[in-house]
């Protein structure tokens, strides 16, 4: 089994890339997951014939949220930092951005 957060995979002859949380039962974002998200939208934003991207989970839940111990004093700022750029770039992703939710 693998550690790796996020399992990216391109469907649908390169038009769909598919990201995948990958820690169920809870999904919880931390610095490795928000690290691994933007790595793969930086890789795949400029891909030929990308028509969407669709986030989804592993698991019977989306996700739990943000990890409450990076949460903490000495991480907050930059994993709050990090968080915030993730969003900016799935916002302004230059191809639909759908997200399959199911569970928490």
């Amino acid at each position: 089994m693998s550690d790796a957060p996020l399992k990216v995979d391109l469907q649908r002859d390169g038009r769909l890339l598919c990201l995948c949380l990958a820690r169920p039962k809870a999904n919880v974002v931390d610095a490795a997951m928000i690290a691994a998200m933007q790595a793969a939208l930086d890789q795949y934003g400029s891909a030929p014939g990308l028509a969407a991207v669709l986030l989804q989970a592993e698991g019977p839940h989306f996700s739990f949220g943000a990890s409450v111990e990076e949460h903490l004093p000495g991480n907050c700022r930059q994993m709050l930092h990090a968080l915030h750029g993730l969003i900016l770039a799935l916002v302004n992703f230059p191809v639909p951005v759908l997200v399959a939710v199911r569970g928490q």
